[in-house]
């Protein structure tokens, strides 16, 4: 995440797995700065899921147990 301004701003990052929340963040930064922002998920049902985070989307394919 990188705050371009040069005021210190907070934003709230959400992460949906199949359109629902799954986890959110708060991520302060100062102006002019980069950080990473991770996010640990479980997954219980078998199959492709969609993921999204803000504009970012993808997909996460969980085959099942083992």
């Amino acid at each position: 995440m990188t705050n371009n301004g040069e005021k210190e701003g907070t934003h709230t990052l959400v992460l949906k797995i199949d359109g629902s929340v799954a986890e959110t963040k708060d991520v302060t930064l100062a102006g002019g700065t980069s950080r990473y922002v991770t996010f640990t998920i479980s997954v219980t049902s078998q199959g492709v899921h969609k993921v999204t985070i803000e504009q970012l989307a993808g997909e996460l394919r969980w085959p099942g147990p083992n």
